[in-house]
């Protein structure tokens, strides 16, 4: 078995895998069109507070929040971190 080692993000590798996450969604979806190319900044320090495996449920669930609160564009409320699922670990 290999051991890799791989260090958290930084606040600006954060922003930029999030953006990232965000473009994918919004591309691979034909309700994407409906939304701005870029993510609002305060959106995007949100989502970038969160782990890379989790933007991307969590950014799905936003689009949804918006979509709801009838707007066509993410906003920081949107993105909420209680949609999480905290599962416990199993110990590797």
């Amino acid at each position: 078995m290999n051991v890799y080692m791989i260090d958290p993000p930084d606040a600006e590798g954060a922003r930029r895998i999030a953006a990232s996450i965000y473009r994918e969604l919004r591309d691979e979806h034909a309700w994407g069109r409906q939304f701005p190319e870029a993510l609002g900044a305060d959106a995007l320090d949100r989502l970038a507070r969160l782990k890379p495996r989790e933007m991307r449920r969590v950014m799905l669930a936003a689009f949804g929040n918006a979509k709801l609160a009838g707007r066509s564009e993410v906003v920081a409320d949107d993105i909420t971190e209680e949609r999480i699922a905290k599962k416990a670990r199993i110990g590797f």
